[in-house]
């Protein structure tokens, strides 16, 4: 083989290398677009063997954090959620699920104080209130002694002006209602989902 013949294999080999690893690296966009998929079709844990994959091998990888918080929230592993919560709003300060399943995670986890800035910030993006996050976030007001903070919220869950009498009245009633509410919810994963029925309920008997 000629010395120009050699150049050109030895040229063609290390372009084959770009490629491949050009290939590896547009993987792992695909792998997360995966993982999101399963997440959405509720497959939890096959989504999380994924992400767990892409963590080993990419950790910094975009978009990583997001998908592993919203996978370990879904797991109830509130306490694992919030570091990769935190990250996904630090890369994207607009991330709206990930801002709110971080205050929901503070909240789960006995954390009310950093959770109703997030549960507040959260309200703003509906127009029409969302129950869940609400009957949450009146909960922290609650637990954080923040009282009128906690009628105000309550006030705009069940639709009446802050200074009603039935403000207060529903806000006694939470308040009444709230002592069997455990905190550190993490501890109990099924007790999330008792929780926000818990508010769904209270909200519908109020409409009444």
């Amino acid at each position: 083989m000629s010395r120009n013949s050699r150049l050109v294999v030895a040229i063609l080999y290390l372009l084959s290398l770009g490629v491949a690893s050009l290939a590896k690296a547009q993987e792992k966009p695909e792998d997360l677009a995966q993982a999101h998929g399963l997440l959405e079709r509720g497959k939890t844990d096959e989504a999380f063997a994924v992400l767990q994959r892409i963590s080993a091998q990419q950790p910094e990888l975009k978009g990583l954090a997001h998908e592993m918080g919203v996978a370990l929230y879904k797991k109830s592993n509130f306490a694992g959620a919030i570091p990769s919560l935190l990250k996904a709003v630090n890369e994207d300060h607009g991330d709206k699920e990930a801002i709110q399943l971080l205050g929901l995670s503070y909240y789960f986890t006995g954390r009310f104080a950093n959770a109703i800035p997030l549960l507040e910030r959260s309200q703003s993006w509906y127009r029409v209130a969302n129950v869940d996050a609400l009957y949450v976030l009146g909960l922290c007001e609650i637990f954080v002694k923040d009282f009128d903070g906690a009628r105000a919220v309550f006030a705009k869950m069940f639709d009446v002006p802050t200074e009603s009498g039935a403000s207060y009245l529903f806000t006694a009633r939470m308040l009444r209602s709230s002592r069997g509410v455990a905190k550190g919810t993490g501890h109990q994963p099924r007790l999330r989902g008792r929780v926000l029925q818990a508010g769904r309920c209270r909200h519908a008997a109020g409409k009444i």
